[in-house]
């Protein structure tokens, strides 16, 4: 069984945000959370599914999309975005984690995919394109949503602000024990968490 990953990254985006004047952190939330939902939208529509890793970095889950099907998300985004560049990393592993690694070390190489500027992927990547009827042939991956029971109630305790650390340390806590499993985790805000295993 094996797992593809895409990491979405806009490219050079510390100097682009530095044009957007001193006001630019208003300006910054409202395009992160645009770009998210536009990503989020475009990986959805082909059964995929993205998470936030940082702000300028999105990792997605994308087993069975094709090369062409990420060109044509690369060329909407493109077409929204004029400004920006949006580079995409595929990687596939037995583990999500390998995945994950897969895809950085063909970016952090410059492999890039049918000569695409902002398309990363090594030559296992481009072998796999290439036999496209087997895309999704042995691609697994389980998702775990992992919600934390009762934390509603100690809202009569605790500040919201006092409960994100609470659930910011949990986090760190569940990173720590599933990255040991290969496995990739996500906070998705509130008490929720999402663990991204194949085994």
């Amino acid at each position: 069984m094996t797992i593809q990953i895409t990491i979405l990254k806009i490219e050079d985006y510390g100097p682009w945000t530095l044009k957007l004047g001193s006001d630019r952190e208003a300006q910054l939330q409202i395009f992160q959370a645009k770009l998210y939902s536009d990503l989020q939208r475009m990986f959805s529509e082909r059964d995929s599914i993205v998470y936030f890793n940082r702000f300028d970095e999105l990792i997605a889950i994308t087993n069975g999309i094709s090369l062409e099907e990420h060109l044509a998300i690369e060329c909407e985004i493109r077409d929204i975005y004029k400004e920006l560049n949006i580079s995409m990393s595929i990687g596939i592993g037995a583990t999500p984690l390998e995945a994950n690694i897969d895809a950085y070390q063909s970016r952090k190489n410059h492999s890039q995919l049918d000569g695409r500027e902002w398309i990363y992927g090594n030559d296992q990547i481009q072998l796999l394109y290439n036999n496209s009827n087997k895309l999704s042939a042995d691609m697994f991956a389980q998702i775990l949503h992992l919600d934390i029971d009762n934390s509603t109630k100690v809202s009569d305790i605790l500040s919201p602000y006092e409960i994100t650390t609470t659930m910011m340390r949990m986090f760190s806590d569940l990173i720590e024990l599933f990255v040991e499993q290969k496995s990739m985790t996500f906070y998705l805000g509130g008490d929720n968490f999402m663990v991204i295993a194949n085994n």
